[in-house]
Order: structure tokens, then C-alpha cells, then sequence
């Protein structure tokens, strides 16, 4: 299944977020060797968190989705801080 079909949003509209001057960007974990990051901004004014890696100079995205409730409330928060 696609990002698309499981999250209304393709990789290609979700590289909008890390045009966002205010998005926050977190190291989440490591899987099978690969560091893992997060990204969370808007789009369209509407609130999305990325999940990516880094391979060499570029950037692989692994899921992008609608921030839930705690998650768009803390990037809000840490933004008007």
C-alpha cells in the first residue's frame, strides 16, 4: 500500500515540510543499523511528521502522515516558546 492510499500524501508533496522554516527535526531511533529522524511541520497548513533517513547526501523518506493531537500540541508549544 502506498503512502498516498494509507495517509492522503505522496513523498513528493511531503518534501514540502522540510520547506517549512519552522520544522523540527529529532533523531527517533536506529533500525537495523540505519539512524532514523523525524520531521514534523506544515504543509498546506496542516500539521505532518515524516519519518526519514539520510543516505549519503540525500534523503529517504520512510512514512509521512497527519500529526496526531500530542504531537502537533508540542511542536506548537516548542514553537511559541
Amino acid at each position: 500500500m502506498s503512502n498516498q492510499e494509507k495517509h492522503g500524501i505522496d513523498f513528493e508533496e511531503a518534501q514540502k515540510i522540510w520547506e517549512n522554516p519552522e520544522a523540527q527535526i529529532a533523531y527517533e531511533r536506529s533500525v537495523e543499523g540505519e539512524d532514523r529522524f523525524s520531521i514534523v511541520g506544515y504543509i498546506k497548513e496542516k500539521c505532518f511528521i515524516a519519518i526519514f533517513a539520510l543516505r549519503d547526501i540525500s534523503i529517504r523518506i520512510i512514512s509521512v502522515r497527519r500529526c496526531r493531537t500530542n504531537e502537533k500540541r508540542r511542536f506548537q508549544d516548542e514553537n511559541n516558546s
